[in-house]
């Protein structure tokens, strides 16, 4: 993308893979624990805690001067719907 590349500059294809699937890997670890997480504090106090990390990632990621605080934001995102992403009913 080419306002991507103005603002981050030409990425090699580590760290834009890096870039890309970070939010999977750091989502991993909390979807493993947000169902009993989600027991015992309740399914609805996860959900909202885990969509508020992920705003937050996303405001991150919106105004990342950086390349760096946006893979943080990105990471954040992650957390965060490794949390609520398991205790949505479909």
């Amino acid at each position: 993308m080419p306002a991507f590349e103005t603002n981050f500059g030409k990425l090699s294809p580590m760290t834009r893979g890096w870039t890309v699937s970070i939010i999977m890997l750091t989502g991993t670890l909390p979807s493993f624990f947000a169902g009993q997480l989600a027991d015992s504090q309740g399914h609805l106090r996860i959900i909202e805690a885990g969509a508020l990390i992920f705003a937050l990632g996303a405001i991150f990621q919106a105004s990342a001067p950086v390349l760096s605080m946006f893979i943080v934001g990105r990471a954040l995102g992650g957390i965060g719907q490794g949390l609520w992403i398991g205790n949505i009913s479909v």
